[in-house]
């Protein structure tokens, strides 16, 4: 019986300090690989720029209905220096380089992303992060939001960042 109550109080523990990185929050700084096998550093790449993190997967059917609305924002804002659209790529069992080019995507792709997921605390596919010039979040996409408000709040969220 103890054993259990000790069980269950580790449990509750460890959810009740799982921190989900929200609006206002500092990003986290990660190091990966891009999908051209070049060192990408988050803080020092991003640095003076709005960045939106696209976590996402090949076969997960929400990514492939919300990303052809992202990649208008991204034609959007192609001139612009200071927006970079990051493709975070996760739990991947494809090859997303040949995915997106298929797709006609042009997001900078970032491969194997698993190991931010914690630092974002994010727990699969879709999830949509938008990060000002000074690392804070700015958006973070809310569950089951359809496809076209998520769309008009990264593109609220990039133009009040820019400003």
């Amino acid at each position: 019986m103890k054993l259990n109550f000790l069980k269950i109080l580790f449990i509750f523990f460890i959810l009740s300090n799982a921190h989900a990185v929200d609006i206002g929050d500092t990003a986290p700084n990660w190091q990966l690989k891009n999908g051209y096998g070049e060192n990408v550093d988050f803080y020092q790449d991003t640095r003076d720029k709005v960045s939106v993190l696209i976590y996402w997967a090949s076969w997960c059917p929400y990514c492939a209905s919300l990303m052809p609305h992202l990649q208008e924002l991204v034609n959007q804002y192609s001139e612009n220096n200071e927006v970079v659209f990051y493709a975070m790529n996760i739990n991947e069992t494809a090859d997303p380089k040949r995915h997106m080019q298929e797709q006609g995507y042009s997001f900078d792709l970032i491969m194997n992303a698993d190991p931010t997921m914690d630092d974002y605390n994010v727990p699969g596919t879709p999830n949509i992060f938008v990060i000002d010039k000074y690392n804070k979040v700015v958006f973070r996409r809310v569950p089951d939001t359809p496809d076209v408000d998520v769309k008009n709040g990264v593109q609220k969220a990039i133009a009040a960042a820019l400003n």
